[in-house]
């Protein structure tokens, strides 16, 4: 019971730190690259410094329900995993960073990182279940899995990445300030440039406007 009352506290902590997080990525995947602000200046900010904030950052993306989180937490406490898990999320996350933003390049995808993101996704594709209503058939995940999440993000990112014809995948030109930000850009005319107008938008007018000022 202690331990249960401990975990609900983490989990209130950790939903805290999420608040602030915009999901702008257009897919989990993406949005689960985009856990790391600031990735190229040298202080950069981990929203999922442990095993308890990639649980509700998974709630907070609605990669899993309330249940599932429940029934992950639980799962990883039996079999002394939360470590390990995590650990696993980090090696999965830095793998998709790589993948995608060499998509967003046009640059070659190293063969390492995409055996990473497969190794992951076979592991969950054995736990796969095709279910029914009656009507509908979908996949049924094993919510007693402490990598559910881990294993719906691999599933999102090797769809994003088979998709024909290849989605419009960019890197927010915010890299000055040291933004590394993932997105889909489905624009009309596909000339977005930002992870969000709010942000690194905002802030590009701000310098800008600055500048028109200030002529060096």
């Amino acid at each position: 019971m202690v331990w249960l009352v401990l975990e609900e506290i983490a989990l209130v902590k950790a939903r805290s730190r999420l608040a602030s997080l915009r999901l702008v990525g257009g897919n989990r995947a993406l949005d689960f690259v985009n856990t790391i602000t600031g990735r190229l200046t040298a202080d950069p900010t981990d929203f999922l410094p442990d095993f308890d904030s990639m649980i509700a950052w998974s709630m907070h993306a609605g990669v899993v329900t309330a249940a599932e989180r429940d029934a992950c937490i639980l799962a990883a406490a039996n079999d002394r995993s939360p470590k390990a898990v995590h650990r696993q999320a980090l090696v999965l996350r830095e793998a998709l960073y790589e993948i995608f933003s060499a998509r967003a390049e046009g640059q070659l995808i190293a063969s390492g990182n995409l055996k990473k993101l497969d190794e992951e996704r076979g592991r969950a594709a054995r736990t796969w279940r095709l279910a029914s209503d009656g009507r509908l058939v979908y996949w049924q995940w094993p919510a007693a899995d402490p990598a559910l999440a881990l294993a719906r993000i691999a599933a999102a990112a090797a769809e994003l990445l088979t998709d024909q014809p290849t989605p419009r995948l960019r890197r927010c030109s915010g890299a000055d300030h040291g933004c590394a930000w993932l997105f889909l850009d489905t624009s009309r005319g596909g000339t977005r440039r930002w992870c969000s107008m709010q942000g690194c938008g905002n802030r590009a007018k701000v310098r800008a406007h600055y500048r028109r000022g200030h002529p060096a």
